[in-house]
């Protein structure tokens, strides 16, 4: 397949204007080379016809003429198949393997070649003819505007994100988010991970029968399209049948975090 390069200049343009981002993860600082950017929170919306998805990468650190943005989506919420994400630059030498991913995004530039390089690349290593927008008014972060469909028709998947310098094309980013475990999107929903989340407190799991939620509060519990499937107010132990569920993935999503439920 021919490789398809877009070379843009970096403008002041905003694409984003009067949208607002839901922060979906965020990330300590000091984990990345001190003379790169850091990455410090993932965050998305989607626009007002609900077409198009906007993905904003902020770090700490100002962007230079020497700059790489990743994103790693996993669009068919299968984050077993796929192409693994290669980390080799990452700088703590943790590597994030908790997903492949089906399409690799990647912006860069070389302060010495001057003009942004957009690429979207197939779980082959092989560029596709997915174009992209972005807006640069901030020094501080990068946003990246999507059709919904070109990259899975919705907003179910998964994500994990990154930044580094030109090269990441090449030799990954130097600093990931999150540092573990992946981003998820659900449809009707959006699931928040950071470094100091909780997860849920719940059994069996996986379960037939019902579950119990071992904290009080109100409980959420969605299935893969983000169809809301329980919702209520309960004690500390409450018990949730499940008799009259599909087999499948849910989520379930609680004052004091998020977790996976698998039912049988």
């Amino acid at each position: 397949m021919k490789k398809l390069v877009f070379a843009i200049c970096l403008c002041a343009n905003s694409i984003v204007w009067g949208q607002s981002f839901n922060t979906l993860a965020t990330d300590i600082s000091g984990d990345d080379f001190p003379s790169n950017m850091d990455v410090t929170e993932f965050a998305t919306a989607l626009s007002p016809n609900q077409d198009s998805i906007y993905f904003r990468i902020t770090h700490a650190n100002q962007r230079s003429g020497d700059f790489g943005y990743m994103l790693a989506l996993d669009t068919n919420s299968t984050p077993s198949d796929g192409k693994s994400i290669y980390q080799g630059n990452l700088y703590n030498g943790s590597p994030n393997n908790a997903m492949n991913y089906d399409l690799l995004v990647l912006v860069y530039e070389n302060s010495f070649f001057p003009g942004v390089i957009l690429e979207v690349l197939d779980e082959n290593g092989m560029n596709t003819s997915i174009t992209f927008d972005i807006d640069t008014s901030s020094d501080y972060s990068l946003t990246m505007k999507f059709a919904l469909a070109d990259i899975g028709g919705d907003e179910a998947m998964n994500i994990i994100a990154g930044v580094g310098s030109f090269d990441i094309s090449g030799s990954g980013p130097s600093d990931i988010i999150p540092n573990t475990n992946y981003i998820e999107l659900v449809n009707g929903t959006t699931l928040a991970v950071d470094e100091y989340a909780r997860s849920v407190s719940f059994y069996p799991n996986p379960a037939k029968d019902f579950i119990r939620i071992s904290e009080p509060g109100e409980v959420r519990i969605f299935d893969s399209k983000g169809k809301l499937w329980y919702v209520n107010n309960i004690e500390a132990g409450f018990k949730i049948p499940l008799n009259d569920w599909s087999s499948g993935t849910y989520i379930i999503k609680t004052d004091a975090g998020y977790g996976r439920l698998v039912v049988e």
